[in-house]
């Protein structure tokens, strides 16, 4: 991985702007995810008769949670004195 081989200083700085940029990612997909919900309200399953928002509501959902996981790792990589290795290892 790129981050083994760099020096401490931008390590921490490359991985700090990878958090930031994936928490805005996540952000902008949780929001579109909702306005897909939102459009798709009155649509129904051909099939199963269920509105489509059900199964389109998996974008927002699943976006929060990853947003909440992101910003978890996130705060402890900041609190984080000792820079470890790598990044992956912050994953319980």
């Amino acid at each position: 991985m790129l981050t083994s081989a760099l020096p401490r200083g931008p390590k921490r700085a490359l991985t700090f702007v990878v958090d930031v940029l994936t928490i805005i990612f996540l952000c902008i997909m949780t929001w579109h995810g909702v306005t897909v919900v939102q459009v798709t309200m009155t649509q129904t399953s051909p099939a199963m008769q269920i509105p489509m928002a059900l199964i389109y509501a998996a974008f927002p959902v699943g976006g929060v949670l990853m947003i909440m996981e992101q910003v978890l790792t996130f705060i402890k990589r900041v609190s984080s004195t000792d820079m470890l290795d790598e990044p992956r290892e912050f994953i319980d």
